[in-house]
């Protein structure tokens, strides 16, 4: 009420409700506190109560037609309104899979009747049993009268639905790969073999001319599973089809491997290990090492990583090369871009090859040695980077390789202490004192002690220069499980305090920001630990942890990340600067005030100069031309020997012994020239609301 006094409405609306719940129950936090009022103000303000048509309304056929097919399933229909979840395994039960394909027509003609679940499968195969979330809502007959028009029976309707899609598709200039694929699923998965055979030819025509690499895999995946019949729609000829289809995209996807040399992509690294799977079953072996060994030489860090694990996977290098040249990528990171470059390589090696790391000792020896050996200050400085690369595994997968790194370990001391190190200073006296004590009792039958005493300051001998020790105070079972993420809880004071800033980039969307550095969940509710850190006061520890330099690279990966909060502590002198980031900035210039748009223009200056400098080198050649030689017969250049042989070869005399010399009385020297290069340039801005 006091809101809308003050904005003179007359009494209070919606808007006036949610702010003043928010401001006074929430503290003004949108996030939160915010969440849990958004669901009691969804109760409140929306309800679940919910009506129905009324019986003497029109309808078409399709609704009576999906209300008898949903009787003789068993399925939730309109005097059951309640949501229910069933499982289907269409595979093994002929009930299953009518229900199963009726479910699916009625997804692909909008109905909202059923929402579909994902079902976790074992390993990396696939899961052959559905999941649905079942409930029958007014909207479900109304969407039913929209789709009658395309048909009285839910086949027919989704028949007219998938074709209309088709069509549209074909207007737009399409298909893609995309569509491709998602109308051959739609069409196997509601049983219409017609339409199944018509998205073949079609696949056949656009995958192998426009998809890449991962929608290659992708359309393999979807091939393979039409070939053994996983879907309704699939009669004999189509399984043929596929068959055929599949030796075609393979070998598509081989020829692709060389555009993946510039890729950043960790979809295609993922998709170049199920490639090399896929090959080496195809006896493609010789195609895949040339492509490989050229990948590995010229591509990107990411594809680099990548593809050198997927040659030791084929068999085409041995596994502890692989661990060397890990190790030497470790070595060699002392710089921004060469610990960028790190990460990139361990994240592309660990999409391929994380479990050969929990088998194989060659592969994970080096690595085991590195990070030992390797100074704190050194480690410290490569931590963000190692931890960026191993981010690459799951969560469970780094548990297990954490698992086998700690059996690896064996007897190497883990040196964190169960006490306060006070508390261990004042136990240690105390055993000192009372050892003291008994000494000067001088019990019967106690010999004196065989350990020399130490020399006084007096009578010690002269010191002898010692050599500088690196400083080796976090230990190797702290290592890995900082740069693993795994285990907090056990760290020690110091290195909690790494774990804790490196996880507010690395530790969050997988599972690890459900629980605190204690082991305690922290999800809903409340509790006693610190608050979330600001993007001020984390980029604050993570400067007084790793330094300026290591400060400014995990910044701007939480930046081209989607943290948009830190883009403000970003140093303009000091940034790397990428078109990703420049991206992200510019994103949020319509959402800033204007003093903290301030801060970030020097930052914008900068990004825009650098990255106009890089696209001036290489656009300038292709605009004015390539300095060319150009032959002149002024002297003041290098002698074109070539040109002036052949312009002098009437120019000739013999010599007495009989050898014959050319004359150089026209020299041709070579000078420098810049070819000029014909260029139209048009800039089309669009200056629209929209943009």
């Amino acid at each position: 009420c006091d809101l809308a006094s003050l904005r003179g409405l007359p009494a209070p609306g919606r808007g006036e409700l949610l702010e003043a719940v928010t401001t006074v129950l929430g503290q003004g936090e949108p996030l939160g506190r915010g969440r849990a009022l958004a669901r009691a103000l969804e109760a409140v303000l929306v309800g679940t109560v919910r009506g129905r048509l009324t019986p003497h309304a029109p309808r078409s056929g399709l609704g009576p037609s999906v209300e008898e097919e949903l009787a003789r399933l068993r399925l939730p229909r309109p005097e059951d309104p309640e949501p229910r979840e069933v499982r289907l395994d269409p595979l093994r039960s002929a009930l299953d899979g009518r229900r199963e394909v009726l479910l699916q027509r009625l997804l692909v003609i909008g109905a909202a009747y059923g929402e579909p679940v994902a079902v976790a499968s074992t390993g990396d195969g696939t899961a052959l049993g559905t999941k649905w979330r079942l409930t029958w809502t007014p909207s479900v007959p109304a969407r039913l009268d929209l789709a009658g028009a395309r048909g009285v029976t839910a086949a027919q309707a989704a028949a007219g639905t998938l074709g209309e899609t088709a069509r549209r598709e074909a207007a737009d200039g399409g298909p893609t790969p995309a569509q491709v694929r998602a109308g051959l699923t739609a069409a196997a998965r509601c049983d219409l073999p017609e339409l199944v055979a018509d998205r073949l030819r079609e696949a056949s025509e656009v995958l192998p001319e426009t998809a890449d690499l991962p929608e290659l895999i992708a359309a393999l995946d979807l091939l393979e599973a039409l070939r053994r019949g996983h879907f309704p729609g699939t009669t004999s000829e189509a399984r043929d089809s596929a068959g055929a289809l599949t030796g075609e995209l393979l070998e598509t996807a081989v020829r692709s491997l060389p555009g993946l040399a510039g890729s950043d992509a960790p979809a295609d690294a993922t998709a170049l290990v199920a490639l090399a799977d896929r090959a080496a079953a195809r006896q493609l072996g010789l195609r895949m090492d040339r492509a490989l060994a050229d990948l590995a030489a010229d591509g990107s860090p990411l594809v680099q990583g990548a593809a050198l694990a997927v040659r030791v996977l084929l068999d085409l290098d041995p596994a502890a090369g692989l661990g060397e040249r890990a190790a030497g990528w470790i070595d060699g990171a002392t710089g921004p871009d060469a610990r960028r470059a790190l990460a990139k390589r361990l994240a592309g090696l660990l999409t391929a090859t994380g479990p050969l790391l929990e088998v194989s000792p060659d592969a994970l020896g080096p690595l085991l040695d590195r990070v030992d050996t390797l100074a704190d200050q050194e480690f410290l400085d490569r931590l963000p980077a190692l931890r960026g690369g191993f981010d690459a595994l799951s969560p469970a997968a780094r548990e297990r390789l954490l698992t086998t790194v700690t059996e690896r370990l064996g007897d190497r001391l883990d040196l964190s202490l169960d006490a306060p190190p006070e508390l261990l200073a004042l136990w240690a006296a105390a055993d000192a004192a009372g050892l003291a004590a008994l000494k000067a009792l001088a019990l019967p039958g106690a010999e004196p002690s065989s350990v020399p005493a130490r020399p006084t300051h007096a009578d010690a001998p002269a010191a002898e220069p010692v050599l500088p020790v690196p400083e080796h105070g976090i230990g190797t079972a702290d290592r890995w499980r900082l740069l693993l993420g795994r285990h907090k809880d056990r760290l020690s004071g110091r290195a909690r305090r790494y774990a804790q800033a490196l996880d507010e980039l690395y530790g969050r969307g997988r599972g690890e920001g459900a629980d605190g550095l204690d082991g305690a969940p922290s999800g809903q509710g409340g509790g006693q630990e610190a608050s979330f850190p600001t993007a001020r006061e984390w980029a604050e520890e993570l400067e007084a942890l790793f330094g300026a330099d290591v400060r400014e690279e995990v910044l701007a990966d939480a930046a081209d990340a989607g943290r948009a909060d830190v883009l403000a502590q970003l140093d303009p002198a000091a940034v790397r600067p990428s078109v990703e980031l420049l991206s992200s900035v510019l994103s949020l210039a319509g959402g800033m005030p204007e003093a903290q748009l301030a801060r970030l223009r020097p930052l914008v200056k900068r990004l825009v100069d650098e990255l106009t400098r890089e696209l001036a080198t290489r656009v300038r050649p292709a605009l004015s031309g390539l300095a060319s030689p150009r032959p002149t017969r002024r002297p003041g250049g290098r002698l074109d020997l070539a040109r002036t042989l052949r312009a002098n070869l009437a120019h000739t005399r013999r010599l007495d012994d009989g050898r014959v010399v050319v004359v150089p009385e026209r020299p041709v020297f070579g000078t420098r020239a810049g070819r000029e290069a014909d260029w139209r340039l048009i800039l089309v801005v669009d200056v629209s609301g929209s943009m």
